[in-house]
């Protein structure tokens, strides 16, 4: 059998959820975004590397849980071959729950172009997943440098490491202005 409820309780439900969505969406607001570029070095453990340039944006979750942050990441590398190139897209999703250090887990898409053996177009691509481990100097002003350490897991190659160190630029909080001497 359905039980009733009265009008009073769904408006008490409709209020606590009111409530509940203002201050999440002003917590959103207030999220703290961050994005910079790094230089990075990619290696196979008994392979030699290759070197590249990247891009990073982040953005604090702290209105979910408190150091929740959210990365998106491009990456851009230059193998040792002529007419080919690596890229990789993806995200990240980090714990940072006090100090500089921080822990993740990250999804992306690796594309390969170039010469294949063969003489052939090779325009490949594939999913590779990461564990993330690094450091962010966040006690700077707007400068926020950090190193990162991804190692993945779940792809055909296995056993690739990836090394980045980057700045980022963050905005401040804003700063109440100094007063008029002799004010009041």
């Amino acid at each position: 059998m359905r039980e009733q409820r009265s009008p009073q309780a769904a408006r008490a439900v409709a209020a606590t959820i009111a409530v509940l969505a203002s201050v999440l969406a002003t917590d959103a607001a207030h999220a703290q975004v961050r994005a910079g570029a790094h230089a990075l070095y990619k290696s196979q453990t008994f392979d030699a590397g290759t070197f590249g340039v990247g891009a990073r944006v982040e953005v604090d979750l702290n209105f979910v849980r408190r150091g929740l942050v959210v990365a998106g990441l491009y990456d851009r590398l230059f193998p040792d071959c002529e007419e080919c190139s690596s890229s990789e897209m993806g995200g990240q999703l980090l714990l940072a729950p006090r100090g500089p250090l921080f822990l993740g887990l990250g999804a992306g898409y690796q594309r390969h172009e170039g010469a294949d053996a063969g003489g052939g177009s090779d325009d490949s691509g594939d999913w590779v997943f990461s564990y993330a481990a690094g450091l962010r100097l966040t006690n700077l002003p707007v400068i926020v440098p950090f190193l990162e350490f991804r190692q993945e897991f779940g792809s055909d190659n296995l056993n690739e490491q990836t090394f980045s160190f980057g700045v980022m630029l963050s905005p401040t909080r804003a700063r109440s202005a100094p007063s008029a001497p002799f004010s009041r």
